[in-house]
């Protein structure tokens, strides 16, 4: 799939990415489905050391989340 369209936003992580230098910080995207966000995420990534961490939200997570309270 190619990747386009997605310059301004791209350009605004690496801004908030810049920061990181100095300090750990933390980018959070979020959104409408199916609008490029994982993709988004995986795009900027590239090529720089980052952790990915994809967080869903289910039923089942919830119910032990409540659980372990």
């Amino acid at each position: 799939m190619k990747f386009v369209n997605r310059e301004n936003e791209l350009k605004q992580m690496e801004e908030y990415s810049s920061l990181s230098k100095k300090q750990l910080i933390t980018i959070a995207v979020s959104g409408l489905r199916r609008i490029g966000k994982t993709t988004l995420a995986k795009e900027f990534i590239k090529n720089k050391k980052a952790i990915y961490f994809f967080v869903y939200e289910s039923k089942n997570l919830i119910r032990t989340a409540k659980r372990i309270q």
